[in-house]
């Protein structure tokens, strides 16, 4: 501050010039250096949805082409063999044994359709084979309660399912001496 020596109101405790050394602040700058760079590339990969990627060497993959128009497939029809990994960089091998190298964000795994067990990819989620259906307002009482009294085993016996609440539905006030017909 000008020139001026400034004093501190907090007690602390300074190092000689004598006993830091350059390469101690160059460690010391070197360490806080990389913590913050780890800190961005954490940031940076949490924001941006960051993955490892699955592939390795041996897989069967698809390598991804320019559309011409919007009909035309993202992937190329046949599949690529992984021959090397380094990094992102990926040698990829056609059944020609054409060697490309293409980064990894543009290729995706081949899943062949003829060793797909069919038993486990279905399409159509397993759904109860009757309906639940929603809780209503009955006229009669004696209709929504379970027929316990009789003996008699309730008609449709449909596994507890916890609802949502719903709401009690009535009548606006200015209708209440409108006579229904």
């Amino acid at each position: 501050m000008m020139g001026r020596k400034l004093r501190y109101k907090l007690p602390r405790v300074e190092f000689s010039k004598e006993r830091t050394t350059e390469a101690y602040w160059q460690r010391l700058l070197r360490e806080r250096d990389s913590r913050a760079k780890l800190r961005q590339k954490e940031y940076a990969d949490r924001t941006r949805g960051a993955k490892h990627s699955n592939i390795e060497e041996g897989d069967k993959v698809l390598l991804k082409r320019t559309r011409e128009n919007k009909l035309s497939p993202n992937y190329e029809p046949e599949p690529y063999t992984v021959t090397h990994k380094d990094g992102n960089a990926v040698i990829l091998q056609d059944t020609n044994g054409n060697n490309k190298m293409r980064n990894i964000a543009h290729i995706k795994k081949f899943v062949d359709p003829e060793t797909v067990d069919k038993g486990e990819t279905d399409p159509q989620p397993h759904l109860p084979e009757q309906p639940v259906q929603p809780e209503q307002d009955h006229p009669n009482p004696s209709a929504s309660q379970p027929a316990a009294d009789t003996g008699e085993a309730p008609s449709n016996p449909l596994p507890s399912v916890a609802s949502r609440p719903v709401r009690a539905r009535q009548a606006p006030a200015w209708m209440q001496d409108y006579v229904y017909a």
